[in-house]
């Protein structure tokens, strides 16, 4: 099937964390450990100069942090859905 495309990702981080400063010294906190996102995407030619794409990002719909520091959590994004139809002349 030439016309049809498929394909995917993975997005590794190792553990991640944040340190302050108290009366003892530098200590860690928030800290997570590694995780994997997983993403997956389809495409097809519908004709000539044509595509519909569909995917899905997060597939495994894994709960983490995007972020940690002093200002707080950034929490990744939930599973979601995607589509487009592209046109090319």
């Amino acid at each position: 099937m030439p016309r049809l495309t498929l394909g995917g990702g993975l997005n590794w981080q190792s553990k991640i964390y944040s340190t302050a400063a108290d009366s003892v010294g530098l200590r860690r906190y928030l800290t997570q450990s590694g995780y994997a996102v997983v993403n997956v995407m389809g495409r097809y030619q519908i004709g000539r100069g044509m595509d519909l794409a569909v995917g899905i990002n997060n597939l495994l719909n894994k709960d983490y942090y995007a972020h940690v520091d002093h200002y707080g959590i950034g929490y990744g994004a939930e599973r979601n859905f995607y589509a487009s139809v592209k046109y090319s002349f």
